[in-house]
């Protein structure tokens, strides 16, 4: 919903970047000015070290498929809204750095749809990761702004920011993992 902050939080590799990116252009491809907020890993690996696609790639990839455009389609009808802001703390970005261009994007560049990866990464500390939501909460619903912010678990299986994070965004998304053990698996399979 319009001026919604969602929180995604789950463990690494279950899909939390991927359903976000392939919401983000999605509301793109309908004409509507998106941010993608990198916080975490770089939007581009020019050296290829990362040993996995980088953001863009991804990006694009993922971007293509749920739209259904091929290059140059999904170029002038997607990618002409996407707006892509780094801001990663070991790079020297800082929270306020992160809030005046978020503010910048919102206010002069018009953006209604934005996905922050990921909102704990933009505190080193991860203490203030509830106070920083709440605060941006409280300025997605002044502009209208539709936020997903994705978190990360913690091994005690709550997200980082903890109960505060939980009770401070408009709604919660936990991924889960699940497993079987070899009896569960037996009865599944028969």
């Amino acid at each position: 919903p319009k001026g919604c902050t969602i929180a995604l939080a789950g463990p690494p590799g279950k899909g939390k970047t991927r359903s976000a990116l392939a919401a983000l252009c999605r509301v793109a491809a309908d004409g509507t000015p998106v941010a993608f907020v990198v916080a975490e890993e770089g939007f581009h690996d020019d050296d290829g070290e990362a040993g996995r696609d980088d953001l863009c790639s991804r990006l694009t990839k993922i971007g293509m498929a749920v739209t259904g455009l091929d290059e140059s389609q999904f170029a002038e009808k997607v990618l002409s809204n996407i707006c892509v802001l780094e801001s990663q703390y070991h790079k020297g970005q800082t929270w306020d750095d992160f809030v005046s261009k978020y503010r910048y994007l919102v206010e002069k560049e018009k953006m209604r749809f934005v996905v922050i990866d990921s909102l704990n990464m933009l505190d080193p500390t991860k203490n203030r990761t509830a106070d920083n939501l709440c605060a941006l909460k409280t300025y997605n619903h002044e502009k209208g702004i539709t936020c997903i912010c994705i978190g990360q678990i913690r091994d005690t299986g709550m997200p980082v920011g903890g109960e505060a994070l939980m009770h401070t965004a408009d709604a919660v998304f936990l991924i889960e993992e699940m497993s079987l053990g070899s009896k569960e698996m037996a009865d599944f399979w028969g």
